[in-house]
């Protein structure tokens, strides 16, 4: 079986709340599963969103409006 993150420790992880971790899960901009009245984190999909604001936030420095200037 494969090992799963409470909102506490993922959000030890990404350095941020767990109330902000929550506030993702229910909004679904990090996936997660309900166990009962539990949140639970693959570790894949928490690298996966890692992975994805990394991209993010590469797209965005290489097009900063303020180059234009």
């Amino acid at each position: 079986m494969d090992e799963l993150f409470t909102p506490e420790q993922a959000a030890a992880i990404l350095q941020v709340s767990p109330k902000t971790l929550k506030d993702w899960l229910r909004a679904g901009k990090l996936p997660g599963c309900k166990i009962g009245r539990f949140w639970r984190v693959k570790p894949a999909d928490l690298d996966a969103f890692i992975q994805a604001s990394r991209l993010r936030h590469t797209r965005e420095e290489r097009v900063d409006p303020r180059q234009d200037c």
